[in-house]
């Protein structure tokens, strides 16, 4: 029986290590096809990528963006979808390029400077769209009746062109106000109606230190204003310490912009957004104009909001930062906050005193400008111009009697 029994035990043991011998060999055959099929995969995706460089060294741009499009969105890597796109712009197809740039904006914000170089190509995309709409007309891409010529500048929302109407040869200056990519498509239409209300309001204003607006419409989605082409400077440069014009003459320009003002107030316009850089001065002539009416109001209900126009929010009154009631005396405030940095080279809120702070009797007039209740500044343009003439020469009388007594 003892025998018997150990064979029995003999010939179970030997099963279990058969057994064991089994499933250790088959573990390892499962493990190594799994390291085979990893490594196949990617085998194939470096062959796959390889592919799609090869395509975008040859120029062959499409084929090289349908082999990425292969790859398992985590195995492409970003720059090798922005550097895509900068062949895409150089190939002049910039709707290719945007598409790619904001795949690059969504997945690492602020790599490689791609929210300057997205706003780019999405300009590029702009006059592509427009000179595609007419191909009868000439090469030169049109906003109305005016030629575009090259680019100027850049608005808050837009991109400002040197423009020329063919006709008659005048130059303008064209401010453009992608309205379709500033708004969804439910807020367009009132965007619009904003938009044209504000333009022919300001552009029944005929002042002399106001920009001359000459024409407004649509090109294809994009909005445009063609108004008065100024030479000189706005007055941003001229806002820091360091840089900062003659009391004299800083008094003079913002005392002509307070006239400006007082007259677009009785026609019932309100400008919303004074500023130094909404004031452009040429010193040659001695010229100043006021630029920019109602366009604030429909940058703060864009997408880009109040950051598409750095640094606005340091001129707003306190009725516009709370969202209150605005009127001109609003205007007059930033008017005073502009002043106060032309003067002194800072903003209100950093003066501590403003008598010491400022050349003699302007202080009393930038802090009542700048008072935080509408009722306490000035009521009107002409009141502030006139203020500003009396202090300065009240001033300029105490300086010559110092020099006397010296």
């Amino acid at each position: 029986m003892n025998s018997g029994f150990d064979i029995w035990l003999q010939l179970g043991l030997l099963a279990v290590l058969l057994l064991a011998t089994v499933v250790v060999f088959v573990a390892k055959r499962r493990v190594s096809k799994v390291n085979v099929r990893m490594r196949d995969a990617a085998q194939a995706t470096e062959s796959i990528r390889l592919m799609a460089l090869a395509y975008q060294g040859q120029g062959k741009l499409d084929a090289a963006l349908q082999k990425f499009l292969e790859l398992p969105p985590a195995e492409v890597q970003v720059d090798e979808l922005f550097n895509l796109a900068l062949a895409f712009e150089k190939a002049k197809q910039p709707k290719k390029a945007e598409a790619l740039l904001r795949q690059v904006q969504q997945r690492k914000p602020g790599h490689r400077n791609v929210d300057r170089k997205l706003t780019q190509v999405r300009e590029q995309a702009i006059l592509a769209k427009v000179a595609a709409a007419k191909p009868a007309a000439p090469a030169k891409p049109r906003f109305g009746a005016f030629e575009v010529e090259r680019e100027i500048g850049r608005g808050a929302i837009g991109v400002v062109y040197l423009g020329r109407d063919p006709v008659i040869g005048r130059e303008v200056a064209l401010k453009t106000l992608p309205l379709e990519q500033e708004f969804e498509s439910a807020a367009q239409a009132d965007a619009k109606a904003r938009l044209f209300a504000e333009v022919r309001a300001a552009g029944g204003l005929s002042h002399p230190n106001i920009v001359t607006i000459y024409d407004a419409g649509e090109e294809r989605g994009v909005c445009y204003i063609a108004m008065e082409l100024l030479k000189g400077s706005d007055l941003a440069r001229f806002a820091a310490a360091g840089n900062l014009l003659p009391a004299g003459q800083a008094v003079s320009i913002v005392a002509r912009v307070a006239e400006a003002l007082g007259y677009a107030h009785r026609e019932g316009v309100v400008h919303h957004d004074v500023r130094p850089g909404n004031i452009m001065v040429d010193m040659e002539t001695d010229t100043v104009k006021l630029t920019d009416f109602g366009i604030a109001r429909l940058i703060a209900l864009s997408k880009t909001g109040s950051a598409a126009a750095p640094g606005s929010a340091a001129y707003l009154s306190p009725e516009q930062k709370s969202g209150g009631p605005v009127d001109g005396r609003s205007d007059l405030y930033s008017l005073g906050a502009t002043l106060c940095q032309l003067l002194c080279g800072k903003l209100p809120a950093d003066v501590r005193e403003f008598d010491a702070e400022m050349p003699p009797g302007l202080g009393s007039v930038v802090a009542r400008a700048v008072a935080a209740n509408p009722d306490e500044r000035f009521q009107t343009g002409e009141e502030m111009s006139g203020a500003l003439h009396a202090a300065l020469g009240a001033g300029a009388a105490q300086a010559a009697a110092v020099d006397i007594q010296l």
